[in-house]
């Protein structure tokens, strides 16, 4: 019977909690603005754009993405991604992803 007890009062405790914490988790609208948009829709045309960046992913190998001067379609650049093989000590993979920066820089770029 002592388990029984324990146990709602260990469920009514924890709810309680719970409510207040989803009920305590308000956001103010109000204060947000409109995200603005970049004025120039191109990514790579002979080179980056202003501000945008290629970041790595984790566990993917760091010098996969590279401009290449040699070969091209039209211009006088491309972007080259080498894969590489499975097992490879730099990473087993090629992957990340373009960003661009509005103000200040995080740490470390």
């Amino acid at each position: 019977m002592k388990n029984i007890k324990y146990t709602f009062s260990a469920l009514a405790v924890l709810f309680t909690l719970t409510m207040l914490t989803v009920v305590g988790c308000k956001r103010e609208l109000e204060d947000l603005e409109p995200a603005s948009f970049p004025t120039t829709p191109e990514v790579f045309i002979d080179g980056f754009s202003a501000g945008l960046n290629y970041g790595a992913f984790g566990g993917s190998k760091v010098t996969a993405f590279d401009v290449d001067t040699d070969v091209k379609y039209k211009g006088t650049s491309s972007m080259k991604f080498a894969v590489p093989d499975a097992g490879d000590p730099k990473g087993a993979y090629a992957g990340g992803a373009y960003f661009h920066f509005r103000g200040a820089r995080p740490f470390g770029i």
